[in-house]
């Protein structure tokens, strides 16, 4: 079988039925920009559930584990404990792709 890199994966990945849904799920996105960074400051998530509990909060690795990992059932405040352990967000954009399918637009 010849190596197949990341991106070669992922074009593969996306022909299955649900991948590009599961991939483009806010959840998904959020876990791998908060695992980029993570890696970026070289920490590791033990390292960052200890930063998360000198604020006094409670915090577990598996918590940050399910987030990295894209898990749904993530609350906000958990996302924003994050964030702060990890330098605090700048900006929290939304970009959209293009208009829904089948949807006239509405112009004022």
């Amino acid at each position: 079988m010849a190596n197949k890199n990341y991106n070669d994966v992922m074009g593969i990945l996306r022909q299955v039925p649900k991948v590009n849904e599961h991939l483009n799920k806010i959840s998904v996105i959020m876990g791998k920009k908060i695992l980029k960074r993570r890696l970026e400051l070289g920490l590791t998530q033990k390292e960052v559930v200890a930063m998360i509990k000198e604020h006094g909060d409670t915090f577990t690795q598996a918590t940050l584990s399910k987030i990295e990992s894209g898990a749904d059932n993530i609350k906000s405040e958990t996302y924003d404990k994050v964030f702060v352990a990890l330098g605090g967000l700048e900006d929290l954009t939304p970009t959209f792709k293009e208009n829904p399918k089948g949807k006239d637009l509405i112009h004022s």
